[in-house]
């Protein structure tokens, strides 16, 4: 027969494996929208300000799309990911004319930065920690009490570093709290690569923000070809461009195959 006292201390051990439980909270989903001035160790400080709009199943009528914009030289790109995995990128004045293209077919979509960035998700389990998120190629202020987010699959371990803004989100009509990605770090061996934002928003997916990815006029029409020059430009690849190319290199999911 239980005794009382037994029948407290199960009553005691199961509140502590509840508490155990809920020690783990539920992991954020990203916004697929942001802007955000980004950096990267070991590339010229600021690489510029992206803007990040991503579709998991994109159309031509709804397409996934990066704006990279190399503030000091003046280089921009526009990457759009339609349907059938048709993939153009836009150079503006990248090269020795205003505009030029990259038409690739089966090029997948473009990177994702999620939590996790694999599906199904539960095939990538989540361990959360609380810790310091620094910024050794930004140099911002260390946030002392980040969210840690990490997952594995396949060879590659992913770092995810979150926090809470109090109005980075614009997706009412006043600015509010979200979730900022600081942070994102992929470790493979003894390969790593990073990636930081800085000035990061969530802007809201209007009508506006998604004209904002619209091909400039400069590069309608019948411009030149340059998929066979843009990778002269590979010594300034943008973060996210550097990111998704050492996902290529190490054969990752989720990672854009014409970069």
């Amino acid at each position: 027969m239980m005794t009382k006292h037994c029948l407290r201390l199960l009553v005691i051990g199961a509140a502590f494996g509840s508490a155990a439980v809920a020690a783990q909270p539920q992991h954020p989903t990203l916004s697929t929208n942001w802007i955000a001035t980004t950096w990267q160790p070991d590339t010229p400080a600021p690489s510029g300000e992206e803007s990040y709009r991503f579709v998991d199943k994109p159309l031509d009528s709804n397409p996934s799309t990066l704006w990279s914009n190399y503030t000091a030289a003046d280089c921009k790109r526009l990457l759009i990911s339609k349907s059938y995995e048709d993939q153009i990128r836009y150079y503006l004045k990248c090269h020795a004319v205003d505009c030029c293209k990259c038409d690739t077919k089966d090029a997948g979509d473009q990177i994702e930065f999620q939590i996790p960035n694999v599906h199904p998700n539960w095939i990538a389990p989540i361990k959360y920690t609380k810790g310091p998120c620094d910024f050794p190629a930004s140099g911002q202020p260390t946030v002392p009490n980040a969210d840690i987010w990490t997952w594995k699959f396949g060879p590659a371990q992913y770092i995810a570093y979150t926090t809470t803004c109090p109005t980075c989100n614009l997706t009412a009509s006043q600015p509010g709290p979200g979730v900022e990605l600081l942070r994102w770090d992929i470790h493979i061996a003894a390969q790593n690569i990073t990636i930081e934002w800085q000035d990061y928003i969530i802007p809201a997916d209007t009508s506006a923000f998604k004209g904002s990815f619209d091909v400039p006029a400069v590069c309608q029409g019948n411009i030149l070809d340059c998929c066979n020059t843009h990778e002269q430009t590979s010594g300034r690849l943008t973060p996210v461009e550097r990111v998704a190319a050492f996902m290529k290199k190490h054969g990752l999911p989720g990672n854009a195959t014409s970069w």
